[in-house]
């Protein structure tokens, strides 16, 4: 949709103490900041061009949620279909980033096991102090 009313001066802004707001010339809706009406502006009213020129958005095809940038829609795709490629090597679990998965590799790395009661851990001083009030004076 066209927005066909002209907007072309800027989004009013009401002063406040504490964050000025961009307002819905449409709804009346406050929002903080110009990006944030834009995307409003496309979401709530599926408006895709004003007469600063059009409003670069990306459409979920699956959930119609819209997106400023193509990066947060990937990202936002993911949750549809659930892809997990990244497998850990050490246990059964599964990522939908790399990213992901190498902060879950650190669980397995480095581990440090308990005698006792065959606790592990990744960090020395946590062993240390598991040690101390588990098995210490017991």
């Amino acid at each position: 949709m066209v927005i066909s009313e002209d907007l072309s001066s800027k989004p009013k802004r009401n002063p406040s103490p504490k964050l000025s707001q961009c307002q819905c010339e449409v709804c009346g809706k406050s929002l903080p900041t110009q990006s944030s009406l834009e995307a409003h502006l496309v979401a709530a009213h599926k408006i895709t061009e004003t007469p600063q020129g059009k409003i670069s958005h990306f459409t979920c095809k699956t959930c119609d949620k819209h997106f400023r940038f193509k990066a947060a829609l990937k990202k936002h795709e993911k949750k549809h279909f659930n892809d997990r490629p990244f497998k850990c090597a050490s246990c059964q679990n599964s990522y939908s980033t790399a990213a992901s998965l190498e902060i879950h590799s650190n669980v397995h790395a480095n581990r440090l096991k308990c005698d006792a009661c065959n606790k592990a851990y990744s960090c020395k001083a946590l062993f240390q102090k598991h040690i101390k009030y588990m098995h210490e004076n017991v």
